[in-house]
């Protein structure tokens, strides 16, 4: 998080509204400020429709190491906010839980295997750097806090090409 002295553009607004930040300075509060957001709540963009891959992928899923209800859980609060859904496909990639230092556990999928077959995808965002250097020359001074929830999935894809990215 980058902290400046303009405090008017703050960037996903509507999530952090009403909390506060304690800094070397003093408590920096967001809800006593009018604030002008650039980007606010889910950013929606055009449905990303991909180039089909040259051959269904299709790896069996791996002997979990542990995590499999801080799985079970992901996936459960994932398929009741609909970014994911059940579906049969002739495609799978494997899920592989990670162990964060707090003891509960992250959801990763291996699409390394899809990777190799899929044809490049050029950025469907601007990288960082650019985003950020953009706004420097727009807004001169800002701040901005950049906190994405499950990134993988900010990014609607094409009904008809969703069954590629299938996972046990």
């Amino acid at each position: 998080m980058y902290v400046s002295p303009v405090l008017e553009y703050i960037l996903w607004v509507d999530v952090i509204h009403g909390l506060s930040l304690q800094t070397s300075v003093g408590e920096f509060c967001l809800w006593i400020l009018v604030v002008k957001a650039v980007t606010r709540g889910h950013a929606h963009h055009p449905l990303q429709v991909l180039q089909q891959p040259w051959r269904v992928v299709m790896v069996r899923q791996y002997r979990l190491p542990g995590g499999q209800e801080g799985i079970g859980r992901t996936m459960l609060e994932l398929e009741k906010v609909h970014i994911v859904r059940l579906m049969h496909s002739p495609f799978n990639s494997p899920v592989w839980p990670v162990k964060k230092s707090d003891g509960t556990w992250q959801m990763t999928v291996d699409y390394r295997e899809l990777n190799e077959v899929t044809p490049p995808l050029h950025a469907a965002v601007p990288s960082i750097h650019d985003l950020m250097d953009h706004l420097t020359v727009l807004l001169r001074m800002y701040h901005y806090v950049v906190d994405m929830a499950n990134p993988f999935f900010s990014i609607d894809i094409a009904l008809e090409c969703q069954e590629q990215f299938a996972f046990t």
